[in-house]
């Protein structure tokens, strides 16, 4: 096109890279992919977008269980203590306690 610089990417490019990478890279390894691609990017811009991302990930429907999926943490325990059985679940919080006990 005319008019645009040379070398500069087009808008939203820079945010398109990083969504289409896997979250498991660190932001240093997805910087360093981008250089190699001629963006230049910085740690923070990697976490803006990756939160950005995640929080429209959050769909705002109810689960198939009934439970919002934006419940309390008290639902949301609920909801999971009930999904891998109540046996279990003492298990776990039995873990927990101990460890918040220093033991």
């Amino acid at each position: 096109m005319a008019g645009e610089k040379a070398g500069k990417p087009r808008f939203g490019a820079k945010s398109e890279f990083v969504r289409s990478l896997d979250r498991a890279l660190s932001a240093a390894e997805v910087i360093a992919l981008a250089e190699k691609r001629g963006l230049r990017l910085t740690p923070a811009f990697v976490y803006n977008i990756r939160s950005a991302q995640a929080a429209r990930a959050v769909p705002s429907r109810p689960a198939k269980n009934g439970q919002s999926l934006r419940a309390s943490p008290e639902a949301q325990l609920r909801a999971a203590i009930a999904q891998i059985g109540l046996a279990r679940a003492r298990q776990i919080l039995d873990e927990v306690e101990r460890t918040f006990a220093g033991g």
